[in-house]
């Protein structure tokens, strides 16, 4: 790693993986769109960066590319990530089907020492909706994602979450980082309040993009808590 990241690039990941014997799919990566000659297709192009933790939070994910055309035309619908990611680089590899994807994680926090994160990997609405199935229970998400397809096509309800301390990408997509940082409660209310009168949520950028929301959400780890919720639930009072 780079000093000041705190993220670990995917490639150095693998390369790392492969000197421990460990099978990773070949690829290629760069700042600019790699030659992919000789690797077979389907391609997956992901985009990463220090500032980008979760790929498929913020659209930088591009599936099944059969050929150099496809994987111009998905470099060029993630050039807009530029805009808030320094350094961006794109890796180009086989798509690799079957199998069962997990994540694997290591941390090492200052009051807990060593941490060690392993479970499903990937976007697993539908085992969210198997447990939902069973307890009979309403499921959260965000509007407009493969959260409510799933649900909703499961018979399940679904409410839609808008999230008060959490940035939002010209996509819609949240900005997630590993540590939160401070929000201003009356900002974030006056937010809250758009939403919910408007349906409309405001961009790092400053975009205007709809936004629906049946719930709200404040984490417990963002810093000043207790005084964000509190603003938000005020605000939802006096709005309803």
């Amino acid at each position: 790693m780079s000093d000041g990241e705190t993220v670990v690039p995917e490639p150095e990941v693998k390369a790392r993986l492969h000197e421990f014997g460990v099978a990773v799919p070949r690829g290629v990566h760069g700042p600019e769109l790699p030659d992919t000659a000789g690797l077979r297709a389907p391609l997956v192009l992901k985009a990463y960066s220090p500032g980008i933790v979760h790929k498929t939070d913020v659209g930088g994910v591009r599936l099944d590319l059969r050929n150099a055309d496809d994987v111009a035309r998905a470099f060029g619908e993630l050039r807009h990530l530029r805009a808030r990611a320094r350094d961006l680089r794109i890796q180009v590899q086989p798509l690799v089907r079957g199998g069962r994807e997990t994540i694997l994680g290591a941390f090492r926090d200052p009051q807990f020492g060593p941490l060690v994160l392993f479970g499903l990997g990937g976007i697993f609405a539908e085992a969210i909706a198997d447990a939902a199935s069973v307890f009979g229970v309403p499921v959260m998400g965000m509007a407009g994602t493969a959260h409510e397809r799933v649900y909703t096509r499961r018979g399940l309800e679904f409410w839609a979450e808008y999230y008060a301390d959490l940035d939002y990408d010209d996509d819609g997509g949240l900005i997630i980082t590993r540590k939160h940082v401070a929000y201003d409660p009356a900002e974030a209310a006056a937010g809250v309040e758009r939403v919910v009168r408007e349906g409309v949520a405001v961009s790092v950028s400053g975009k205007e993009i709809p936004m629906r929301a049946d719930t709200v959400c404040v984490h417990s780890d963002t810093p000043g808590a207790a005084e964000l919720a509190q603003a938000v639930a005020s605000k939802l009072e006096e709005l309803t």
